[in-house]
């Protein structure tokens, strides 16, 4: 199993979805947060909160990451999964088929 961590040097919202819970928020960037360990087989993506015009986001994946591994979420396969997620996954999905 991989566990990314993701990391900011500015405020970002970070959007987790997986089989178990709602779509789950995280305000990433200050203190308390400044890295989130990320369960394996949760779809996340983020993007800069209001007001904030870019951020720096880092994945760090262990044990080693390889690409077979890797899965880029497709905007259909997602959005007939997780419907009730359907804002959000449009949102990150943008110019995904």
């Amino acid at each position: 199993a991989q566990a990314p961590s993701l990391h900011s040097f500015r405020f970002i919202l970070l959007k987790l979805l997986d089989d178990y819970l709602p779509v789950t928020e995280l305000l990433a960037g200050n203190p308390q947060h400044a890295q989130y360990v990320v369960k394996a087989g949760t779809w996340f993506g983020s993007f800069p909160n209001e007001g904030t015009a870019f951020s720096l986001v880092g994945c760090t994946v262990a044990p080693g990451f390889d690409f077979s591994d890797f899965e880029l979420g497709s905007r259909a396969a997602l959005l007939a999964q997780y419907p009730e997620a359907a804002g959000e996954i449009e949102k990150l999905t943008d110019g995904l088929p």
